[in-house]
């Protein structure tokens, strides 16, 4: 059969998603698509495979990133890897070096280049940060120059976010070099401001396919490489989980109940799989899950045969709850088994409606299109969303009141016209323009309470509007996490264990062992917690503006890569519904 991906049942994006990093990331911060991300990975996987996760050097030439882009490929050299200063001579593991954490501020890991990008161009090169540009100009282009008193404040309420995630995702140039450890074996990466500079990638001498295999390939500004997304134009925070998968699975006649089951699991027809952070080839064979949840350690899940396991991202799924709860209350799992059975066919299942960008991406292998870097942000835990929607909520923005009320002294040249005349003026332009206006202080007589509705119809797939619920325990948590909990639990059930041998054959020194080693597991993986509710935001019914809720989503848009992945993935489980409806309506679904 050769190579063959399955892709998550919901959204239709393969699991198997690949980063180029940048010369000035670590090692965890680029992953290849056979291999998956760092932390989606078992603890022992992350040790023993980080010598070959990563993009290779292309093979063929033809598809090699030219030298304008300001790529090149290099070997790894061990006296620069951040992994190894965690690592003991034997291997094993001090504890501390797979707990990875995104741009942490209190991460020392030695970085193996210095790059020539100030941070003025890094901003520039489409970091988040970029969406204040793009709100000053909108504002700018609506009341004119910034300077303006009535539009200063709305300035300073988007500038107070981008300023502070500036400061949370990028580190300074001096911090960059005090932690640097250079080997003089690796040439430095070419100057950044010099993009047409000569590079490895492109080089003209014959390259075999084992030396292919020994070179990484670092990304520059403009890199291209098929096999992962450009490090300069998506983060490795923002696809977080863009290489995990779960399971639905049917129930045996044998399977019973256990504590961390959900309510859906207990009554229905189908559990929950553990998770699993790499997708093998289909020729391959199938997944391996943490923790194995009911036993079911090895899968074989597909898209395209009946009565196997339903393979989709955590994420995903935590998309299809919220959307068939808003529906119907509850959630739907025999309309999406059902329709998973009757759409398993390979020629229907690739008539599916996914977005342009998903059937222009679906070859044989992903093909990572530049520009595309959104279709592996991650949808629920978006960077930046909750320090966004903070700027809505009463006394996290000084301006609230004068956004309600209006500025004191400022006039507002719509109450002078009669209200039929505003209405039809207000109809030749854009909701966003609309909001604008009343955060400008204008347009008093439209209520802020009425952008609830707006969202609520327009942006239904923002639940922070509407939802109180927090993010599903699986789909905020991690393969590395869960693998880091599961050997504490077996370590625990061993002190289990030698106690119970020492108070029945040494209860001399009984007490003694109970003393050096009283310090069992804090908590299994069931409840194990997580840092990522930390990036999640529920907006309260009272005290939010929802004018503003909507005027900085939608200046900021374009920056929140992991928002307009929730939409896209949203559309396609309203059109499952649509087609779960049509199948009952015909009596092939119960």
């Amino acid at each position: 059969m050769g190579y063959s991906e399955v892709p998550c049942k919901l959204c239709g994006v393969s699991f198997n998603i690949g980063r180029v990093r940048r010369p000035d990331e670590p090692y965890r911060a680029g992953w290849s698509p056979l291999c998956g991300e760092p932390a989606a990975l078992p603890e022992d996987k992350n040790r023993d495979r980080q010598w070959e996760n990563f993009i290779c050097k292309d093979f063929v030439k033809w598809q090699r990133c030219k030298a304008s882009t300001g790529c090149q490929d290099v070997k790894r050299v061990a006296s620069v890897d951040p992994i190894m200063k965690n690592t003991g001579e034997n291997g094993s593991d001090d504890g501390d070096g797979d707990d990875y954490v995104y741009e942490s501020k209190e991460d020392d890991e030695p970085l193996e280049y210095t790059s020539d990008v100030t941070p003025k161009e890094e901003h520039s090169m489409g970091d988040i940060g970029s969406c204040t540009n793009e709100a000053d100009d909108a504002f700018t282009e609506l009341h004119g120059p910034a300077g303006h008193e009535d539009s200063k404040s709305v300035d300073d309420g988007v500038s107070s976010f981008t300023n502070g995630i500036e400061l949370d995702s990028k580190r300074s140039t001096e911090d960059q070099q005090r932690r640097l450890i250079v080997d003089p074996s690796i040439k430095s990466p070419p100057s950044m401001a010099r993009a047409d500079s000569a590079s490895d990638s492109n080089s003209s001498g014959s390259t075999d396919w084992d030396e292919c295999q020994e070179l990484e390939h670092l990304a520059g500004p403009g890199c291209e490489h098929a096999s992962g997304y450009c490090g300069f134009n998506i983060r490795p925070e923002e696809m977080k989980g863009c290489t995990t998968l779960q399971c639905l699975v049917r129930k045996t006649p044998e399977w019973t109940s256990e504590p961390d089951d959900q309510e859906f699991e207990k009554s229905g027809e189908y559990y929950l799989s553990g998770l699993s952070g790499q997708m093998p080839s289909r020729d391959i064979g199938g997944p391996t899950m943490t923790p194995p949840r009911h036993g079911a350690e090895e899968l074989y899940p597909d898209v395209n045969e009946l009565g196997v396991p339903r393979p989709f991202h955590p994420t995903c799924f935590e998309i299809f709850t919220r959307a068939s709860r808003l529906r119907t209350g509850g959630i739907d799992l025999a309309g999406l088994m059902g329709w998973g059975d009757l759409e398993s066919d390979f020629h229907i299942d690739c008539s599916f409606p996914h977005h342009e960008a998903v059937k222009e991406s679906s070859e044989q292998e992903w093909h990572h299109r530049r520009g595309d870097e959104w279709l592996a942000a991650n949808p629920v835990l978006v960077p930046g969303l909750p320090a966004l929607l903070r700027l809505a909520v009463s006394g996290h923005n000084s301006s609230f009141d004068d956004d309600a009320h209006g500025r004191p002294g400022s006039e507002d040249p719509f109450s002078k016209l009669p209200r039929e005349i505003a209405d039809e003026i207000f109809k030749l332009i854009s909701p966003v323009d609309v909001a604008a206006l009343r955060l400008a202080g204008l347009a008093r007589f439209l209520a802020i309470e009425s952008w609830y509705r707006l969202l609520s119809e327009e942006m239904p797939w923002l639940w922070e509007v509407w939802d109180t619920a927090l993010p599903s325990f699986w789909a905020t948590t991690t393969v590395s996490a869960l693998s880091a909990e599961m050997k504490k639990e077996k370590a625990e059930k061993q002190r289990v264990a030698t106690r119970k041998i020492i108070h029945r054959e040494l209860p001399e020194i009984a007490e003694s062992w109970d003393t050096e080693n009283a310090n069992g597991v804090d908590k299994l993986y069931a409840a194990c917690g997580n840092e990522g509710l930390e990036e999640t935001m529920v907006l309260p019914k009272d005290g939010t503006n929802w004018c503003r809720v909507y005027y900085v989503v939608k200046v900021n848009w374009k920056a929140l890569k992991g928002l307009q992945n929730r939409e896209r993935i949203w559309r396609d489980v309203e059109e499952i519904f649509r087609r779960i409806d049509g199948y009952r309506g015909e009596g092939r679904i119960a």
